[in-house]
């Protein structure tokens, strides 16, 4: 797996590295959606500065989105602070934000952890 996921007190950190596959951000987003703590999280933090490629498409990335605009339901508190330099995750990201127009999670962004701490805490 090319990733690495840590629960923190109100959300949950991904660390993604290497070739990202559209399977693995599923497998995770599910494993989370599933899991307990996830009702009261109130952010995630998707870190690519590690990735190397995405292996995605825009329709997969339409899953994720209708896939989140579900959890969404469930949980509509939760922030999503998008920490990439790398052009194929931020156009991955602003493909996400497109198809997840009308969702109550919000979605931005960062180069780096720092700020997108900053703006989760806001």
């Amino acid at each position: 797996m090319s990733h690495e996921t840590k629960w923190e007190e109100s959300g949950v950190y991904w660390r993604f590295f290497g070739v990202v596959s559209f399977d693995e951000i599923s497998e995770t987003s599910t494993e989370v959606y599933g899991d307990h703590r996830f009702d009261k999280m109130r952010y995630q933090i998707v870190d690519f500065l590690d990735m190397t490629q995405l292996e995605w498409t825009v329709p997969q990335i339409e899953v994720v989105a209708a896939m989140d605009s579900a959890a969404a339901m469930t949980n509509p508190r939760v922030k999503i602070a998008v920490i990439a330099t790398h052009t194929q995750a931020q156009e991955i990201t602003e493909a996400y934000s497109a198809a997840s127009v009308g969702s109550p999670w919000q979605t931005e962004i960062f180069d780096n952890i720092g700020d997108a701490r900053q703006w989760l805490e806001a």
